[in-house]
């Protein structure tokens, strides 16, 4: 995939996982959503990258709406 700003195709994974507490729109979105951030080694754009593939679809965490 390349990078939208310059092109490249050269990225750096992050060794960690981010938690997206705050989604706006419907209160039916997935809640505490996760991301791997990706940095362009060419021009330093970040892109978050949704861990959601690699998530056991049984955990309580995933699509529980607020309170």
């Amino acid at each position: 995939m390349s990078c939208p700003f310059c092109g490249q195709e050269d990225w750096h994974g992050w060794d960690e996982r981010i938690t997206l507490d705050h989604a706006i729109g419907s209160g039916t979105l997935d809640r505490h959503a996760q991301a791997f951030p990706l940095t362009c080694a060419n021009c330093g754009f970040v892109r978050l990258q949704s861990a959601h593939v690699l998530d056991d679809p049984r955990d309580e965490l995933r699509s529980q709406p607020d309170d």
